[in-house]
């Protein structure tokens, strides 16, 4: 998701020393991490509750698929529909 390397996170942890406090660092670090697992459980919930709505990409092509089969299998897309059912009529 996010491409952050050592040095960006040794850099993000000063500016946290600095700024929050050594006293306070751990307290903040505990409840940023679980917000960050919290909004992570939320968005694979929500993503796995419009897959199972939705249908994967792969059943959706799938389905697809097979009405194009069913399109071109059709009565009326054959040419020689129309001559055999008027063959039949007379």
């Amino acid at each position: 998701m996010f491409d952050i390397g050592f040095w960006e996170l040794v850099l993000i942890g000063i500016v946290g020393l600095l700024i929050i406090g050594p006293d306070k660092l751990p307290e903040v670090s505990r409840n940023l991490g679980r917000w960050i697992g919290k909004t992570r459980r939320f968005i694979n919930q929500t993503r796995r509750e419009l897959e199972q709505e939705l249908g994967s990409p792969t059943d959706y092509h799938e389905n697809l698929t097979d009405l194009d089969e069913l399109m071109r299998d059709a009565p009326d897309q054959d040419p020689d529909y129309k001559k055999k059912d008027r063959d039949e009529e007379h």
